[in-house]
């Protein structure tokens, strides 16, 4: 045998390893409860992350909702104040004694294009004359005594009320009938 074969036969029987060598050179108890421990921590973080990711979501869901319905009743306050206008142009035609003149047929035709333009912005008046009367969109101001309509009916409307989509701008000012009393 040659000097080359008798050192590869000495490494072979030098390399010989017992089960001893094999183990892990610390307690293996000790390893394992850290790796449960790693583990446990992983799954808490995935499950912060993944609540973090759903809050996240919710909350740029929540804010786009708000913020297109801010959007969408931004109007409000503009059409509130414009209201008054129509109003004022109503009391005019009401007031005008000449119904034939172009003055009188002037403003009853901007009054008539107002109510279209209202109309076209999902502004609508609140139906109020011989309805029941509705604290959600009435607003009494008096009631009288009529045997002609049954109590708590609108027999008078004062000023129209009007709603944006779902919501009241301004409740309808009316006069609401009550029964009659035995006194009169």
């Amino acid at each position: 045998m040659s000097n080359k074969d008798n050192s590869i036969a000495d490494k072979k029987q030098n390399a010989s390893v017992s089960s001893d060598d094999l183990k892990p050179a610390g307690n293996t108890d000790e390893l394992e409860e850290q790796i449960e421990t790693l583990k446990s921590e992983v799954t808490k973080l995935k499950d912060q992350n993944t609540r973090l990711l759903a809050e996240h979501h919710n909350l740029g869901t929540r804010l786009r909702r708000e913020f297109e319905t801010k959007k969408q009743y931004v109007i409000t306050d503009f059409a509130k104040e414009i209201l008054d206008v129509g109003d004022i142009l109503a009391t005019g035609l009401d007031n005008c004694e000449d119904k034939k003149s172009e003055h009188y047929r002037g403003m009853e035709m901007t009054l008539d294009k107002f109510y279209v333009i209202l109309k076209q912005h999902g502004i609508t008046p609140i139906k109020s004359m011989h309805e029941n009367f509705n604290h959600d969109v009435h607003e009494a101001l008096t009631s009288q005594e009529s045997d002609e309509h049954n109590p708590g009916t609108i027999i008078h409307v004062v000023q129209e009320g009007y709603k944006f989509k779902d919501r009241v701008l301004r409740p309808a000012k009316v006069i609401v009938s009550k029964k009659v009393s035995q006194d009169s």
